[in-house]
């Protein structure tokens, strides 16, 4: 699948809600869909405007690169008189990443998790799923924190994924080192940035 394809697989499945021609509804199984969104990927940009935006501010945004907006976000703010920005880089995995034999991660209640002492140190789990994609939710306690638990606990979240035949996401803001670091240790590959406005 090309960058662009991902994109809409991710928009759909992030939102519940398919774009038409760069055009969404306004929600999506009850999700509030961000006005504009934007993202640069391999193939160039892709936006989606939401319907329900008034043909002046729709013109205004169009108006500007794509390049522009998500490098200068206070631009597209001052548009859309929004304050809510959510500057993200996405990942999709082709492959199942290795597995450490330690600490071993283990499947309870739907969440790939790693125990500590008989604490949870830290889980992997589905976010949103729609039979042709999933996306993560990773979360560690901060006293496990660098220790190598969320790398476990997602490389058998992403291995599960795949066995169901289906491309797992992995979505981090921007500014998330630590995360970043994560997915590209795991093999995961880079496909876009992306800026949501509420």
């Amino acid at each position: 699948m090309d960058a662009p394809g991902h994109i809409v697989v991710l928009f759909q499945l992030e939102h519940e809600t398919t774009p038409i021609n760069g055009v969404v509804g306004r929600s999506g199984a009850g999700k509030d869909v961000p006005r504009v969104t934007f993202y640069r990927h391999s193939a160039g940009h892709t936006a989606f405007l939401r319907d329900d935006l008034p043909e002046a501010v729709r013109t205004s945004i169009l108006e500007l690169s794509v390049e522009h907006a998500i490098n200068n976000p206070e631009t597209v703010k001052a548009i859309l008189d929004s304050k809510l920005v959510l500057p993200r880089t996405t990942y999709y995995f082709d492959r199942a990443p290795e597995l450490q034999d330690e600490p071993e991660a283990i499947l309870r209640d739907g969440r790939w998790g790693i125990l500590v002492d008989g604490v949870v140190a830290c889980e992997a789990w589905t976010a949103g799923v729609n039979g042709v994609a999933a996306t993560i939710r990773v979360d560690t306690l901060p006293e496990f924190r660098g220790r190598g638990y969320a790398r476990q606990a997602t490389a058998a979240w992403v291995a599960d994924v795949l066995r169901a035949g289906m491309i797992p996401y992995y979505t981090h803001a921007i500014d998330n080192l630590a995360s970043q670091s994560l997915a590209r240790s795991l093999g995961a590959v880079e496909f876009a940035t992306g800026v949501k406005y509420q």
